[in-house]
C-alpha cells in the first residue's frame, strides 16, 4: 500500500523528544497554566509549507520478519517488553505492523522505520503496545498503555490524593463545571528513562463549555509531576490540525501506520510539539483516529469533526 501527498511538515521528519522532557508544572488551580515553558500553546508550530512527497509502505514477508527480529533485539525494546510482560501482558508479535516512510523534496530525503507491537492485556478496558520509530541514528521507543479511571485506578489515586488537583476541582465546581469519572482517560507512556501517565478529565457546565484537567503522574515515584487546566481553544486547534493532517496524508497513511504510529508522527514532526503539548496532542490524536476517523471525508470540515468529538 503506497500513497503520495504534498505535506506541510518541517524539514526534520522526527523531533524525537521523549516524555522525560516534560517539566514539572505548578499552575493556579482552575486556570490555564501560563508559566514560561509550560503553556502547551507556546510549542505549537504550524511548520513551513514544504513540497514533500511522502510514501508509506507496509513491510511484509521476510523483510518484515528481519526488521522485527532486529527491533526485538533492541535493548530498549527488550526493556519495555520485560516491563509489559511483568504485568502478564502477552506479546502478539504475529499482529505487529512494520512500515517504511520516505519523505522527499527537492533537497532532502528522509527515511523512517515505524513498528507497532501489540500486547494482549487480558482486560477489555486496557490496550497496550510498543511503538518503535527509527530515523537515521535517532530512535524513539515507547510502550503505551491506554485505560480509564476504572481500569488504571492506581494512577487516578495519585491524582486524587494531590492537593493541587483537589483545589482545581473545587475551583471548577465553583464555576459550575462537573465531570463524570467514567469518562476519564488515562494513557501511560513508558520509556527507558521514565514511566508516566497522562490523565485527561473533561469537565463541562450547563452551557456546554468545556475545561480539561490535564495531569501527568510520575509512576516510578508515585507522585504528581504536574497538573494544568486548559481551555478548549488549544485542544480545538490541535484537533483541527490533526484532521487536516489526515486529509493531507490520506486515510491510507493512517491505515498503514496505525493510530499510535500516525499520532507519534503527527505530533512530534508535523506539529513539532514537545513536552506537555506533545502528550496532549498524542491523546487527542488517538481519540480522533480511533473513534472519529469515519467522519473525515471530502466536504466535511475539521471544525465539524472536532465539534462532534468534543474538542471544539
Amino acid at each position: 500500500m503506497k500513497l503520495n501527498r504534498i505535506l506541510c511538515i518541517p524539514v526534520s521528519l522526527m523531533l524525537l523528544l521523549a516524555v522525560t522532557a516534560v517539566p514539572t508544572m505548578a499552575c493556579t488551580p482552575g486556570k490555564p497554566c501560563g508559566q514560561t515553558g509550560l503553556d502547551p500553546t507556546t510549542s505549537l508550530q504550524s511548520g513551513a509549507l514544504n513540497d514533500y512527497n511522502v510514501m508509506a509502505t507496509m513491510v511484509s514477508g521476510q523483510q518484515m520478519d528481519n526488521l522485527l527480529s532486529n527491533i526485538m533485539e533492541n535493548k530498549n525494546v527488550k526493556y519495555l517488553d520485560k516491563k509489559l510482560s511483568s504485568r502478564e501482558f502477552q506479546q502478539l508479535l504475529n499482529k505487529a505492523q512494520v512500515y517504511k516512510v520516505i519523505a522527499k523534496n527537492s533537497t532532502n530525503t528522509i527515511e523512517a522505520i515505524i513498528a507497532e507491537i501489540p500486547y494482549d492485556t487480558h482486560n477489555k478496558g486496557v490496550n497496550a503496545s510498543i511503538v518503535y520509530v527509527s530515523s537515521g541514528a535517532q530512535e524513539y521507543i515507547q510502550a503505551v498503555v491506554d485505560g480509564t479511571a476504572d481500569t488504571m485506578s492506581q494512577y487516578m489515586k495519585i491524582l486524587k490524593d494531590n492537593q493541587t488537583f483537589q483545589e482545581a476541582i473545587a475551583s471548577l465546581m465553583d464555576e459550575g463545571f462537573s465531570y463524570d469519572e467514567s469518562d476519564v482517560a488515562i494513557k501511560e507512556v513508558i520509556t527507558k528513562d521514565a514511566d508516566m501517565s497522562l490523565i485527561t478529565i473533561k469537565a463541562t457546565n450547563a452551557t456546554n463549555q468545556m475545561r480539561s484537567i490535564v495531569a501527568i503522574t510520575d509512576n516510578a515515584k508515585n507522585n504528581l509531576k504536574g497538573i494544568t487546566v486548559t481551555t478548549s481553544s488549544f485542544e480545538c486547534d490541535v484537533c483541527q490540525a490533526i484532521v487536516n493532517l489526515v486529509v493531507t496524508y490520506g486515510i491510507d497513511f493512517v491505515f498503514v501506520t496505525g493510530a499510535t504510529g500516525a499520532c507519534a508522527f503527527f505530533c512530534l514532526s508535523a506539529l513539532a510539539l514537545a513536552g506537555v503539548g506533545y502528550i496532549i496532542c498524542y491523546g487527542i490524536c488517538v481519540v480522533i483516529l480511533g473513534s472519529f476517523l469515519y467522519l473525515i471525508v471530502p466536504g466535511v470540515s475539521a471544525a465539524f469533526v472536532c465539534d462532534v468529538a468534543g474538542y471544539c
